[in-house]
């Protein structure tokens, strides 16, 4: 018979560094921003709550899977700041396949190589991990300032404007989530005079000295955005109509989502 011995304290950093690993990935794959203080807070305390049901001595059944998906959803709002519950259990679903795969195959090294060198291998993994979101962090930031050509199609008509990609854009659709860009109501009257009732939307957002903003917003046919001369086509994307003007200089006409591209 073989007895395992386990370290609580090895036990909660390798969970610490998996937790790392995994959030950057589940960030990526969402499309959110990564945020290196709220990225360390989820993984340690996805860590502490790895270690809880030992602690605790929870066996398998409800109250430990209840504890597994509340310890995912947790760590997924704090890492990344997710509001719509449809996002979240998106994320979730990305973080528990990846953390499926990772758990079994640092199981099988833990057995062929012994606890010294999993160890070893998980914080290898988590700077890669880190480095990997360090750099995709970097390319958003240099994407944040770019500018594009955008096409938005309603009801058979076309409106060729220019669109700002900003980073700082973090609107979405309360009810789907889907991510919300923004145009120039002036702009969208000279595609279309009337919004169409049932694509109607209504935007909440959040600003300095505002902190329960509203926007009016509607759904489009197409928004096509033109990078590098390939068109990105988004069906059915959700607009909020800005009462006033952009950009000051009037070099673009709408700010577009991250999400979007």
């Amino acid at each position: 018979m073989r007895i395992y011995v386990l370290y609580l304290d090895v036990y909660f950093l390798e969970n610490v560094l998996l937790n790392l690993v995994l959030l950057i990935f589940t960030l990526i794959l969402t499309g959110r921003r990564i945020r290196f203080i709220r990225l360390l807070s989820a993984s340690l305390i996805g860590g502490m709550m790895a270690i809880l049901p030992i602690i605790l001595r929870l066996r398998y059944g409800i109250a430990y899977i209840l504890l597994i998906l509340l310890t995912g959803l947790l760590v997924i709002i704090i890492a990344s700041g997710m509001r719509s519950m449809s996002e979240q259990w998106t994320a979730m679903l990305h973080f528990y396949v990846m953390s499926f795969v990772w758990n079994r195959l640092f199981t099988g090294l833990e057995r062929i190589l012994g606890t010294k060198y999993t160890l070893c291998a998980a914080i290898v993994t988590a700077i890669m991990g880190t480095v990997s979101g360090y750099l995709y962090e970097r390319k958003q930031i240099v994407k944040k300032q770019t500018i594009y050509d955008v096409e938005v199609a309603q009801q058979g008509r076309k409106l060729t404007l220019k669109a700002l990609l900003d980073t700082g854009n973090g609107l979405r659709e309360p009810i789907s989530g889907r991510p919300v860009s923004i145009i120039e109501r002036d702009v969208y009257d000279t595609l279309c005079h009337q919004t169409i009732q049932e694509r109607y939307r209504v935007i909440p957002y959040h600003s300095i000295g505002k902190e329960h903003g509203i926007l009016q917003g509607t759904e489009v046919d197409e928004l096509i955005i033109w990078r590098e001369d390939e068109p990105y086509v988004q069906k059915k994307a959700v607009i909020a109509l800005y009462e006033g003007k952009l950009s000051g200089n009037g070099s673009y006409q709408m700010i577009l989502h991250t999400g979007l591209l």
